[in-house]
């Protein structure tokens, strides 16, 4: 078997543009959402985690404000239908692992949604006349 060997992709400190390609649900070892972000103009997937408790002042309730989610007390909230999809904008920082291995991450109180296209170019706006 022959496995290529190939350089890290990096991803420098600082902000970046990104897509969120998934929201997922994830139990071990506590309860969390995780969007799945990949950054404009690469091939990277990263993740940014949110503890799966849900109320206005959390820290998954206030990501999901920033994105213009209503929250009431009592009802369900499905992240994903909100935010799938979306361009964001993030924040990361290089930071080591549990090997030792450095490893970008994105940090998750910056994740705030932009208007945008999937490869970073700003979205068009449509304009109308008023007469």
């Amino acid at each position: 078997m022959d496995v290529k060997c190939e350089e890290s992709i990096r991803l420098e400190d600082g902000k970046h543009m990104g897509q969120i390609i998934a929201v997922e649900e994830r139990t071990e070892p506590y309860a969390y959402i995780d969007l799945v972000i990949k950054p404009t103009g690469t091939d990277l997937s990263m993740k940014a985690g949110y503890p799966a408790f849900l109320n206005p002042t959390s820290k998954l309730g206030n990501l999901l404000l920033r994105f213009g989610a209503v929250l009431k007390i009592g009802e369900n909230f499905d992240p994903e239908k909100l935010m799938k999809g979306k361009m964001v904008e993030f924040m990361s920082i290089a930071k080591p692992g549990k090997t030792g291995k450095v490893y970008a991450n994105i940090i998750p109180d910056s994740v705030k949604p932009v208007e945008g296209n999937a490869d970073g170019t700003p979205q068009a706006q449509t304009i109308t006349e008023s007469r």
